[in-house]
């Protein structure tokens, strides 16, 4: 080989093996981003097992995402996805009103535990009972305080305050809901109603405008149509 002509294709290996070791590293930094960000803003500990950004920036994936109750890696799972996918513009996510043009959601497992004042982290979907009442204290007993209603884990008050006005659109959006665990400790009694519900609840949504039309559908599609048939007495 030419000399000459070789220099360019040796430029170009050096550029594709330092494109390679950002594109690794780049991921590696996002994965241990979400790992450390969702503890200290959501108080949730969070697990994943793979992501990954497009090397122009134009889509994001992740497999195996686990979302636990508490910050502590031995508390109940409450979520796992088994993949997210999503394409978009990277021109246009900085913009006002930032659209994703597809992705996929495939969610394994969710475990919805409703306390004693008939809240869950799943609020934002509806899903929620009205507590039974329960009989006054006899007199001189003192009544235990009522825990307070768990939050969905994005839902804070930082949120609401620099979050509120945010959208997102997303133009074709692929979910899939394999099982769902219920626990319902505001039916009163000394043990919670217990369900594991298998649902392989699959649904292809579009041209939605933002989340609050998103979580809108889910509510009418996945809870109030899937889930009020199978769970008694929810407050739909």
């Amino acid at each position: 080989m030419n000399k000459r002509k070789s220099i360019p294709v040796i430029i170009l290996i050096l550029a594709l093996i330092v494109v390679s070791i950002y594109a690794l590293t780049r991921n590696h930094f996002i994965k241990d981003a979400i790992i450390k960000q969702i503890p200290q803003e959501a108080g949730k500990y969070a697990a994943v097992e793979k992501v990954n950004l497009g090397l122009f920036f134009n889509s994001f994936s992740l497999t195996n995402f686990r979302l636990h109750e508490t910050s502590f890696e031995d508390s109940p799972i409450i979520l796992v996805v088994d993949e997210f996918y999503a394409e978009f513009n990277p021109l246009k996510m900085s913009s006002e009103n930032p659209v994703i043009k597809k992705a996929k959601l495939a969610c394994s497992f969710i475990r919805i535990e409703i306390n004693e004042n008939g809240g869950s982290d799943f609020e934002w979907l509806g899903i929620k009972t009205i507590p039974k009442k329960k009989s006054s204290p006899t007199p001189g007993k003192k009544k235990p305080a009522a825990k307070s209603a768990s939050k969905h884990p994005i839902a804070d008050k930082k949120d609401a305050q620099s979050g509120e006005n945010f959208k997102i659109g997303i133009n074709e959006l692929d979910i899939f809901v394999g099982k769902i665990e219920y626990i319902d400790h505001s039916r009163g009694g000394e043990t919670p109603m217990k369900l594991l519900l298998t649902l392989d609840f699959e649904k292809q949504y579009k041209d939605i405008k933002d989340q609050k039309e998103l979580a809108a559908l889910l509510r009418k599609d996945l809870v109030s149509e899937r889930l009020g048939g199978m769970i008694p007495d929810l407050n739909l």
